[in-house]
Parts: C-alpha cells; sequence; structure tokens
C-alpha cells in the first residue's frame, strides 16, 4: 500500500498484491485535483520498483477503464480490455531477498 501526499495532505494511494511471482495493482486513485500531475505515474513506478525489488516477473491491472488504458498504455501496460499486463525485468540482485 502506497500513500500520496501533497504538501502534507493525502492526496491519493495504491493498493496491491504479490501471488508468487505476479503482483496485482487493486487500485490506484487520486483525488481530481491530483490528476495530471504525475503522481499516479510516481505511484505506479513505485509499485514496479517493489514488484522487481521481491522478484516479481510481472504486474497487471484490473478495471481498466476507457478513461485508464491510455494511462497504463503510457506506462508500458498491454492489453485491450479491462485486464492489462506489463512483464517486468529481473531484480539486479536476484540471489537477494529480505527476511
Amino acid at each position: 500500500m502506497l500513500v500520496a501526499e501533497v504538501d502534507q495532505e493525502i492526496v491519493g494511494g495504491a493498493v496491491g498484491c504479490r501471488t508468487g511471482d505476479v503482483v496485482k495493482v487493486d487500485v490506484i486513485a487520486l483525488i481530481p485535483e491530483a490528476r495530471r500531475l504525475g503522481i499516479g505515474r510516481r505511484l505506479m513506478v513505485a509499485i514496479e520498483a517493489e514488484s522487481i525489488r521481491l522478484g516479481a516477473h510481472s504486474i497487471y491491472v484490473g478495471g481498466a477503464n476507457t478513461q485508464k488504458r491510455g494511462f497504463y498504455w503510457r506506462l508500458g501496460y498491454q492489453g485491450r480490455r479491462s485486464l492489462m499486463q506489463k512483464s517486468l525485468p529481473p531484480a539486479r540482485n536476484a540471489g537477494w531477498s529480505r527476511t
């Protein structure tokens, strides 16, 4: 779970979960005033970086409506309907894991 803040005010967040080597982003949401400022992109980049660090091979989002698909396409996700997916590169220190 990630929270986005601007001037110490919560403006959005994202929730994802990992199952094996796949991460599913369940929710990414911003208040209307925080949209188109790059905050959603930064949330997704942070989720992807943590997913890679944890050894995930792919990440996907469900519920990507027509409006949201363009956002995910620009981030490298593929899909034509509400389910969009992106392959992730291997972690740099693939032999390391946090315990």
